[in-house]
């Protein structure tokens, strides 16, 4: 799962995508798990020695998950992941921190 800061609008993110042939045409989906609000979200991709480098621009609601999908045209999914936003340091968070009691 990718951590975000909601505080922030610009975002860098490394993921290992399942198809490296970049030089296609592709768009970058990422949707809140709880609207079902989708995104459109241009992003610029970088390749890396071991996975691809994406920088973006989205507004993230804090404690939200969101779906980020990665499709070449076509229908062919170069990735798919989780994100979750949180503006707590993430080796901190627990997800049943004030939401959860369990007995």
């Amino acid at each position: 799962m990718i951590v975000v800061d909601p505080s922030l609008t610009n975002h860098t993110i490394n993921i290992i995508p399942r198809d490296y042939d970049l030089g296609v045409s592709f768009k970058v989906y990422i949707t809140n798990e709880t609207t079902k609000e989708e995104n459109t979200v241009p992003t610029i991709i970088n390749e890396l020695n071991r996975g691809v480098q994406l920088s973006f621009l989205f507004n993230f609601t804090d404690s939200y998950n969101y779906e980020l999908r990665i499709v070449k045209t076509g229908g062919f999914i170069l990735y798919r992941g989780k994100i979750f936003a949180t503006s707590q340091d993430p080796q901190d968070y627990k997800q049943t921190t004030d939401k959860y009691y369990w007995n």
